[in-house]
């Protein structure tokens, strides 16, 4: 049996959830092959409140929408802004996920396949293999606990910060697999486990989900959300609003940018612990007129709003941890064929110029992204192919190439 434990699952839209499942329609595609279920939490992101279904409920049995057997754990229910109160509701599951396990039967030969982060949940079944046996395999999607070291919520010299450091690489050694999403994970973990038990499997994007409209479904888009696009231009960023994603930068920019240019606006769509705080900055600023934060909304509506801004940004702060990172936000925008913005580092937002998709600022620069957001108001040459970008995240990311590499993963360790 292959046990799949994710915190986050459909109905669940994030990036875990997403990547979890496009995998498990993937397995159920060739379930003559595989028999597994998944263990997952019981959903309430990112506003912290449950669905009427699971309010509650210890634990909850069901059948997904491809079939699958999935078993909802206890968790508690936190919203998604604070360290701390996520931090609760991540222990929460992991203590569920070693009760469920340690009280059912399970053999050697059976697999537990569990995404990081959160940690805590790998964590626990790490302790839990200690006790019984089976084969853990990861799939790793951040680097932990370095992830954390920039946003102060550890200190890299002190005790937690090791002791979560040499908990990581016992975990990383002790797994018979691993996955790693990007080269620059995968290259991390070879770096402490020599040998092939690492493996590279990208994220993907359903670009039948995420496309571009037609001209005339834009207009009428546009007309339906006159407030939203007002302006000539329209940037677009979506996902969660935190720490490290230093939206900030591009705040302070538009402040610089509107002395010289004002035809454009900047919409914000999410939900996260900084968003207040971006929002007091506007009002501070005067920024109302250009800045537009709307709600956390599924991904059919979001489609329908990247096809409709003219460019989307990405930015990720100026941390090792982070420039391995390839966003999955960005594989959304670029499906819509939308050219980015970017306030990063590393060898993805170097491919992407390289590509003629993107345009970069140093990460935490708030006058050379001013200066790049200029360049591309003024500058229509350098954004004007517009079927690059879906062209390379058709190559580089679809979901039939993600289906050809996990179901070739699943082959070689079953």
């Amino acid at each position: 049996m292959l046990y799949i434990v994710s915190q986050y699952y459909s109905p669940v839209q994030n990036a875990p959830a997403n990547r979890l499942n496009i995998l498990v329609k993937t397995l159920s595609s060739a379930s003559s092959k595989f028999n597994f279920e998944i263990v997952t939490g019981m959903p309430n992101y990112p506003y912290g409140k449950l669905m009427p279904k699971y309010k509650g409920k210890l634990y909850l049995h069901e059948i997904g929408q491809y079939d699958e057997t999935i078993h909802h754990l206890f968790e508690i229910p936190a919203e998604n802004k604070g360290f701390f109160k996520k931090t609760i509701g991540y222990i929460s599951f992991s203590i569920s996920v070693f009760n469920f396990f340690l009280f059912k039967r399970i053999s050697k030969d059976d697999i537990i396949f569990v995404s990081s982060p959160p940690v805590f949940q790998v964590y626990s079944l790490y302790f839990l293999s200690f006790i019984k046996k089976f084969r853990l395999v990861l799939d790793i999607r951040d680097i932990w606990p370095e992830s954390i070291v920039p946003l102060g919520f550890l200190k890299e010299k002190s005790f937690f910060y090791r002791f979560f450091l040499a908990l990581s690489i016992r975990v990383y050694k002790r797994s018979e697999y691993m996955i790693g999403v990007t080269p620059g994970i995968v290259k991390y973990v070879e770096g402490i486990c020599p040998g092939s038990k690492v493996h590279f499997i990208s994220n993907q994007v359903d670009v039948s989900l995420f496309h571009p409209l037609s001209p005339g479904e834009i207009t009428e888009f546009k007309n339906e959300n006159p407030d939203v696009f007002k302006k000539k231009y329209t940037v677009l960023f979506s996902g969660t609003i935190a720490a490290y994603v230093d939206l900030l930068t591009m705040m302070k920019a538009i402040n610089i940018v509107k002395e010289k240019y004002r035809d454009f606006s900047f919409i914000v769509i999410g939900h996260g612990e900084e968003k207040e705080k971006l929002e007091n900055y506007c009002r501070k600023n005067k920024l109302d007129e250009l800045v537009k934060f709307l709600p956390y909304m599924d991904r059919s509506k979001l489609n329908k709003y990247i096809s409709a801004a003219d460019f989307c940004y990405y930015t990720l702060m100026d941390a090792e941890a982070f420039n391995v990172a390839i966003p999955t936000k960005t594989l959304e925008y670029l499906a819509c064929n939308k050219f980015l913005i970017a306030s990063a580092e590393g060898e993805y937002p170097e491919e992407l110029e390289q590509h003629k998709i993107a345009v970069t600022a140093p990460p935490g620069n708030s006058k050379k992204l001013a200066e790049v957001l200029i360049k591309v108001f003024n500058d229509e040459i350098l954004w004007a192919n517009k079927s690059l970008p879906r062209e390379y995240v058709s190559n580089n990311f679809s979901s039939e190439k993600f289906q050809k590499e996990v179901l070739g993963f699943f082959d070689r360790i079953t």
